[in-house]
């Protein structure tokens, strides 16, 4: 039976049945941009979702995507016009403070713990490698930076160490730089010299500090950048620390000519400890006995009296082990004569090590990099700045 038809509402006369049948909508072609290398029409593939990570979690967006065929190039214009890449600023500024702090797992731990971010180590040191060339930029070319180290008081000090990390181009020598300025501390008799607290010797007020995977010229030549950007060299008293490196001596002198040198004295009574475990038996009192002795000897008048004990070593002694061991510290320690004044630098309130770019090559640099055995790029510890 047929359906029966129905009538307008406004109307006593039925309506025909052709009148409910849709009309055809007129096709609209999607809208598609050009191509900006070949300047031809690229073509609509619809919306794509993407996430993007950001300080406060995950987001999800969907956008644009289209494709052009000769170029064979993908492109979503909204990324481009809202900066929609893979990582926020904010997200990434985090990751960066948080991986600058000490090792990339440690980062990780950081970034739950501040924002419930589960972010891998692999993807922090990622972030830090990139945003490593903008921190040297910004460093070497803003007024700001300096301003707080020129108008810090006290005397400046000169560090400088290297360590080993593991590159794409094998195991290379990460060099590290630290300018300082610290006021003078106490006198101290010799028998403070490891014993003095913040209130003998003050801590640092200011620093600048710097590393580079590179060759020593290279690296004498960034020296000499932070100098001139710092303003250090022209007046003041300087002192410079390192240990037995040569390098280190070779650009201080080329860098900033005649300043006051110390040799760490850890370093040097590692020196002196090696020799002694060779001559006595370690742990022995008699071994124990020497060391102090020696140790005394060095602090007190530097090489001088070292040497003769040298000397009485060489003419009493008649094993060839022995005698090599005396040769070698011989040779380890008088090339640096002038740098043992330990007596004099603690009379006047000075620091005689170097653990302040001991410490930054063991927890920044080591642990970053050594210690996760990450192979680092080349740029990555270049950028580094502080």
């Amino acid at each position: 039976m047929p359906l029966p038809k129905k009538k307008d509402k406004n109307s006593c006369y039925p309506l025909s049945n052709t009148s409910y049948k849709k009309k055809p909508t007129k096709y609209k072609k999607k809208e598609t941009r050009v191509c900006p290398t070949c300047q031809k029409k690229t073509r609509h593939l619809g919306y794509r979702k993407k996430n993007i990570e950001s300080s406060h979690g995950t987001l999800r967006l969907s956008r644009l995507y289209h494709e052009c065929g000769p170029c064979s190039l993908l492109e979503h214009p909204a990324e481009a016009i809202l900066g929609l890449v893979n990582y926020t600023v904010g997200f990434r500024f985090l990751a960066v403070r948080a991986g600058s702090r000490g090792s990339y797992e440690e980062a990780k731990e950081d970034l739950k713990v501040w924002r419930g971010l589960d972010v891998s180590h692999e993807t922090i040191r990622m972030l830090c490698h990139q945003e490593a060339p903008k921190v040297q930029q910004f460093v070497e070319q803003s007024a700001e930076v300096p301003k707080d180290f020129i108008a810090a008081k006290g005397n400046v000090e000169i560090l400088m160490d290297a360590t080993k990390v593991n590159t794409l181009l094998g195991w290379r020598d990460a060099k590290i730089g630290i300018f300082s300025k610290r006021l003078l501390g106490q006198s101290v008799d010799l028998s403070y010299w490891d014993k003095r607290n913040r209130s003998m010797l003050p801590d640092v007020n200011s620093c600048a500090a710097f590393a580079a995977i590179e060759e020593k010229e290279l690296f004498q030549k960034r020296v000499n950048h932070f100098r001139y950007l710092l303003r250090v060299g022209s007046t003041g008293d300087i002192s410079a620390l390192g240990d037995g490196a040569e390098w280190i001596w070779n650009i201080i002198r080329e860098v900033f000519g005649n300043v006051r040198e110390c040799l760490d004295i850890y370093h040097a009574l590692e020196h002196l400890s090696n020799t002694g475990k060779v001559l006595y038996k370690e742990g022995t009192a008699e071994y124990e006995r020497r060391r102090e002795e020696t140790k005394r000897e060095l602090l007190a008048s530097g090489f001088e009296k070292i040497e003769k004990r040298l000397d009485e070593w060489d003419v009493t002694l008649s094993d060839d082990r022995k005698r090599e061991a005396v040769r070698k510290l011989r040779n380890d320690l008088s090339g640096h004569s002038e740098r043992l004044g330990y007596r004099e630098r603690l009379g006047e309130g000075r620091v005689i090590g170097s653990g302040q770019v001991e410490g930054a090559c063991k927890s920044m640099i080591g642990l970053c990099y050594w210690g996760w055995g990450a192979q680092a790029e080349r740029c990555s510890v270049e950028g580094g700045q502080a």
